[in-house]
């Protein structure tokens, strides 16, 4: 069995991305060319904080946008987008190095990768230096551990803990790792075992309605007339169903 060399894992998506890319000169595009991406898997959060500080000092710092046949799409700058777009809509002006550039954003572009994976991955490897609460640490967790399977997928000899893994794509502590891994296996099977109830209970629900409708039939075609039938008998039965399916349905 082969083990996983995170080096060549990552090596396709280039963690220094982000430097080369500010090597290359800013261009200024219009904030309507730019599109959020939808792999994104970091939290746009404090966009009004972001806002005020662009009013206060001018943005500092560029985004990093892919250039693709369906347009600009954000690899690295979301929250400071998502803050001009604000400015923008409260009718407020900004700056960049001195300059007036409302409606447009600075960017440096980098050419579009060969798949999402690659992209995912990319990502993970420049952006993971943010501050981020449990919460979205454990988001990222999960976007890791997804990667990691599709990799196995591709490559069934890849061994290697995930937890390890995961904590060499990320900077966390392996046992934050370790502990949030096995909280949501639990909870995965915890989840499971509640589906399988719910399967059972609506077996049941079925069984019951169909033995309903049978008993229904059964009472349409009775010939009634017969001098056989104990009333009494039909009646209990029928009032102590009745008290049964209000006791469970709560009338």
């Amino acid at each position: 069995m082969s083990e996983l060399n995170l080096n060549a894992f990552l090596e396709k998506a280039d963690p220094d991305i982000l430097k080369k890319a500010h090597k290359n000169k800013v261009v200024f595009v219009d904030l309507n060319e730019v599109h959020p991406n939808p792999l994104n898997m970091f939290p746009v959060k404090d966009v009004e904080r972001y806002a005020e500080n662009i009013m206060m000092t001018g943005l500092l710092n560029p985004i990093t946008i892919i250039n693709d046949p369906a347009g600009y799409t954000i690899f690295a700058g979301h929250t400071r987008f998502a803050a001009l777009n604000k400015l923008i809509e409260q009718g407020y002006h900004y700056s960049y190095v001195g300059e007036d550039i409302t409606g447009k954003v600075p960017a440096l572009i980098i050419p579009p990768f060969e798949n999402e994976h690659e992209e995912r991955i990319a990502m993970i490897a420049s952006n993971y230096t943010k501050n981020l609460t449990n919460e979205e640490k454990e988001g990222l967790i999960d976007e890791c551990v997804d990667i990691i399977n599709a990799q196995r997928i591709e490559d069934t000899n890849v061994k290697g803990r995930t937890a390890h893994i995961v904590a060499s794509m990320l900077p966390f502590a392996e046992n934050f790792i370790k502990t949030y891994l096995a909280k949501k296996k639990r909870e995965d099977i915890e989840h499971a075992e509640e589906q399988q109830v719910m399967q059972t209970q609506k077996k049941n629900y079925d069984t019951i309605c169909k033995e309903m409708e049978r008993l229904s039939n059964n009472l349409n075609s009775f010939d009634w007339k017969n001098s056989d039938i104990d009333k009494r008998r039909l009646v209990e039965l029928y009032a102590a169903l009745k008290e049964l399916l209000d006791e469970r349905l709560g009338g």
